[in-house]
C-alpha cells in the first residue's frame, strides 16, 4: 500500500510540475492584453494614414513603435504587421534592402503563426521587391503564392 501511494504521489507531483511549467510557458508567449493590440495597431493605423500623405518619416516612426512595443510585448502578429508597414513604406521610398529585411521577417512570422492573410500580404510584397529588381521570373513565383494563399483562405460561394 505504501508503495502505491508513493507511486501516486510521484505521478501526482510530476503532474503538478508540467503544469507550473506549462503555465509559466503560456503566460511569457500571451504577455499582452486587448489594450496593448489596440494600441499596436492604432500606431499602425497612423503609420498607414501618414503614408497616404507621403509622411515617410513619420510612418515609420510610429510603424516602428507598434515593431518595438510588439517585441517587449511578445506579440507574433504584432510584429508580423508592424513588419508589412515598415515593408510599405520602404516600397514607397524605393528601398528594396529594408523591403526585402522587413518582408522576410514578415513571412517567417506568418509561418509561425500559419495566417494565411498575413502569408499573402508577404508573398505579395517579395513579389514587388522582385519586380523592382528586374527578376522577373521570381516576382511571378511570389505572386502566385499570394495570390494562391489569399484565395484558398477565402471561399466563394459560387
Amino acid at each position: 500500500m505504501a508503495v502505491y501511494q508513493r507511486s501516486t504521489f510521484t505521478k501526482i507531483s510530476l503532474l503538478l510540475a508540467a503544469t507550473c511549467i506549462i503555465s509559466t510557458i503560456l503566460r511569457g508567449q500571451l504577455a499582452y492584453t486587448p489594450a496593448d493590440s489596440v494600441k499596436i495597431f492604432s500606431w499602425l493605423h497612423k503609420a498607414d494614414e501618414l503614408t497616404g500623405v507621403s509622411a515617410f518619416d513619420s510612418a515609420n516612426h510610429y510603424a516602428s513603435l507598434a515593431l518595438q512595443f510588439g517585441k517587449d510585448k511578445k506579440m507574433l502578429r504584432g510584429q508580423a504587421h508592424a513588419h508589412i508597414r515598415l515593408a510599405d513604406i520602404a516600397y514607397r521610398r524605393t528601398e528594396s534592402g529594408l523591403l526585402f529585411f522587413h518582408d522576410s521577417i514578415a513571412l517567417k512570422i506568418a509561418g509561425q503563426l500559419k495566417d494565411s492573410f498575413l502569408l499573402a500580404l508577404a508573398n505579395h510584397r517579395l513579389g514587388q521587391f522582385y519586380q523592382e529588381q528586374e527578376e522577373y521570373d521570381e516576382r511571378q513565383i511570389y505572386f502566385h503564392k499570394a495570390l494562391h494563399l489569399r484565395f484558398q483562405a477565402v471561399q466563394s460561394s459560387y
